[in-house]
């Protein structure tokens, strides 16, 4: 019975095309310094970390290059970067809690700026616009639903600049300095009204 054994491996060939490219740099170099010797003296030597490094380097980019060809033709590749990015950059995600009524959500808005905390009562009328939007079927609730996703959702909606107002104060309220004015939560109030009024 015969053995069986590899006649070759990606390894050796690795090997094999590393020590061909540093030759072929070696002698394109030597032949430059042959010719250039009689008038510019003696050309340093080229050391041979420096072949390592070019060869590395070319891999490198031949191995991106390929990557990313493969993600651009993959049928699920861009939708995975997409995931991907979306996990890492981030955005206010609208968690309304189950069960709550967008009218329950305007009482809190009221208790809130009674008690002139109108952080709160702006993200309140947010909520009771998210709810308003649910409970009319006009936009189904989804937890992963991004304030992006919600203001290109209501861009199609009757009084979509007043949408776009309580939008804009979630998420500047989610990633700004946190604070909204008596001036700022009026707005918001009025752009309720109008998104209350519109059929």
């Amino acid at each position: 019975m015969e053995g069986s054994f590899q006649s070759t491996s990606f390894g050796w060939e690795v090997q094999q095309l590393r020590q061909q490219i540093s030759e072929w740099f070696s002698y394109q170099f030597q032949r430059t310094e042959d010719q250039t010797s009689l008038e510019i003296g003696d050309l340093p030597s080229i050391p041979d970390w420096f072949f390592q490094l070019m060869f590395w380097l070319l891999i490198g980019i031949l191995a991106i290059r390929v990557g990313l060809w493969l993600v651009h033709w993959s049928p699920t590749g861009w939708r995975w970067i997409q995931q991907r990015w979306a996990l890492a950059v981030p955005q206010a995600i609208a968690t309304v809690e189950p069960r709550v009524s967008a009218a329950t959500w305007l009482s809190r808005a009221q208790a809130y700026q009674q008690q002139g905390n109108f952080t709160e009562a702006s993200r309140a009328l947010y909520f009771a616009m998210i709810q308003r939007l649910h409970e009319t079927q006009r936009l189904l609730h989804q937890p992963s639903r991004t304030d992006g996703e919600y203001r290109q959702a209501v861009q199609a909606f009757p009084g979509a600049p007043a949408y776009t107002t309580l939008i804009d104060t979630h998420e500047r309220l989610h990633f700004g300095d946190g604070a909204v004015s008596e001036t700022d939560f009026a707005r918001c109030q009025q752009a309720y009204r109008e998104i209350d009024q519109t059929p």
